[in-house]
């Protein structure tokens, strides 16, 4: 389902659309917060879900700062809706998909990543002293992107001249299978991976709907690739053609990096699917 967000304009143009008849299909309702599944139900069922406010003061509770904190009354919303819920969970449709193996990668920076890297976290590190009895005007975790994009590329961050170790590791991988499906967090780790592989097997959030299934079955029919996507391509798309996937770019949501397994792992998967991640060893 792709209304889980009130906010999006796609939700709310979904929503305006009359018909007799109304199915959610969704691998994951809940990602992040209860609020998503309110908003599914909302378009399915209106009539049996309390409205937006009604809702959150009900089922949610809020911390100091505003934000999720916690769940209440949870049996009664369950009894609520579960009598509008067809659940068909990974256990059970197990037997019909081939096993998923998980291999980490340790690599290490060489000596001059790693005093640029460093360079970075004592940068953030004054800044975050700097910030004490101030009213923050950018978050932490802004400030942590910079370190996620030198793990990625250093050339997002500027530091065209450093050795790629990650880029390395992947050149490897890919010398040795004929397909390989590659996620990343960054834009502009696709731009610079499609630059090194010259694949047109790419998928972001700037590729328009319409060319999005062409691309995958396109792949899927290939005998030989390497498919790059952001988080853009973590829904709704089977690539069945690939079993081996590369977690380029982590994610802190363990939700979100299951979503980009299972492109591969699903119904239709004849092989092994092989989750490779590479990590840097004493990073973000």
């Amino acid at each position: 389902v792709m209304i889980k967000s009130h906010k999006a304009t796609r939700s709310k143009l979904i929503k305006r659309l009359k018909s007799d008849f109304k199915i959610g299909l969704s691998g994951m309702p809940i990602e992040n917060n209860l609020m998503e599944f309110h908003s599914i139900m909302e378009w399915i069922r209106p009539e049996v879900i309390p409205s937006f406010h009604r809702f959150r003061n009900r089922y949610i509770t809020y911390g100091w700062d505003g934000k999720i904190s916690g769940y209440r009354n949870l049996e009664e919303l369950h009894l609520l809706t579960s009598p509008y819920i067809l659940r068909r969970t990974k256990e059970e449709v197990l037997s019909e998909l081939p096993p998923k193996i998980y291999t980490d990668f340790p690599l290490e920076f060489t000596t001059e990543s790693k005093k640029a890297y460093e360079a970075i976290c004592n940068e953030f590190l004054l800044w975050l002293k700097d910030q004490t009895g101030k009213n923050w005007q950018s978050s932490a975790l802004e400030k942590m992107i910079r370190l996620r994009q030198f793990v990625e590329f250093p050339e997002i961050v500027g530091f065209d001249k450093l050795n790629n170790v990650k880029l390395d590791w992947l050149k490897d991988i890919y010398s040795v299978v004929d397909k390989l499906v590659v996620f990343t967090f960054f834009k502009g780790s696709i731009d610079l991976l499609k630059k090194e592989f010259n694949t047109d097997f790419v998928l972001t959030g700037d590729t328009p709907n319409q060319n999005r299934i062409k691309i995958v079955d396109r792949f899927n029919e290939a005998s030989k690739g390497i498919f790059l996507l952001t988080d853009a391509g973590k829904f709704g798309i089977n690539i069945t053609g690939a079993n081996n996937i590369v977690q380029y770019g982590q994610f802190f949501n363990p939700a979100v990096m299951k979503q980009r397994e299972d492109r591969l792992h699903r119904i239709g998967q004849k092989n092994v699917v092989n989750v490779l991640s590479p990590y840097i060893i004493g990073t973000v």
